[in-house]
């Protein structure tokens, strides 16, 4: 602040201000601990916001926790079957785009173009097993139109294997589409579950925020009466920032897009 024109400003001190020394913060803190005024600050924000009309009443509170099901071992299995899937195509795509481009199934894009934590996977033990199969079934079918040795344009990641030339008419359009039935259910369930976790997703944007913004995972301080003053001053730089982003029209970051999503023809 001795150095801060701006900060002097919005203090209403004199430019002549040397402030204060750094080691009476911790007698602050112990302050306002001592007299419980810990989340004055983070209420005042909330009131001024809902006062100004940028708040309003919620429905119900969600928190970052899901129902644990005791089936971890078969959908952890499932999960990293897909990845490995998922990991290979982004490996070739990066790669060698035009050529995975002409290999892809139909069905590969509705897979694979997002993470396996974005898709809610079958909870019944029958559509698992053919969820599992059809992903060994792509699995295969990249392993299989891949060959050594080939020279692409790009170098093939470690890991991945290079790709063959295409036979015959290979373009997206004249390859066979798949008509087996969980697809068209899959695509539903998927859809429903995008609309089911866009309401937690603001949840997890805004942990995402505090951990990587502001240091959230970690406390500076010990005892827990003081991780509680930090996580509300954190609360509250959170949204003050996110009031100044909406006030002034800053644009949401995009969601970054795998190299096999990017490859999507348009619908």
């Amino acid at each position: 602040m001795r150095a801060r024109i701006d900060w002097k400003y919005a203090l209403g001190l004199e430019l002549t201000d040397t402030g204060f020394d750094y080691s009476v913060l911790s007698e602050f803190r112990d302050r306002l601990i001592a007299e419980s005024l810990e989340q004055s600050l983070l209420d005042t924000i909330l009131e001024r916001a809902v006062t100004a009309g940028l708040l309003r009443a919620g429905g119900r509170q969600r928190t970052d926790s899901t129902h644990v099901l005791m089936a971890m071992r078969t959908m952890n299995r499932l999960e990293q079957v897909h990845e490995t899937v998922r990991a290979a195509l982004n490996a070739l795509a990066a790669a060698a785009p035009d050529w995975l481009l002409a290999q892809a199934e139909p069905g590969w894009f509705e897979r694979y173009e997002a993470r396996v934590e974005d898709y809610r996977l079958p909870k019944n033990k029958a559509e698992r097993i053919l969820l599992g199969h059809e992903i060994g079934v792509d699995g295969n079918g990249v392993s299989s139109a891949c060959a050594f040795p080939c020279v692409t344009a790009r170098p093939v990641p470690a890991g991945t294997c290079a790709p063959a030339e295409p036979k015959g008419d290979a373009s997206p359009c004249a390859r066979r589409r798949s008509t087996k039935p969980c697809h068209a259910r899959q695509r539903q369930s998927t859809d429903e579950w995008q609309q089911r976790y866009a309401h937690r997703a603001g949840v997890e944007g805004t942990i995402a925020q505090g951990v990587k913004g502001f240091g959230l995972r970690r406390s500076r301080y010990r005892e827990t009466a003081k991780t509680h003053l930090q996580h509300l001053l954190i609360a509250a730089a959170m949204n003050l920032t996110r009031l100044d982003a909406w006030l002034t029209g800053t644009r949401l970051a995009p969601t970054r897009t795998s190299h096999f999503a990017a490859l999507r023809p348009a619908a």
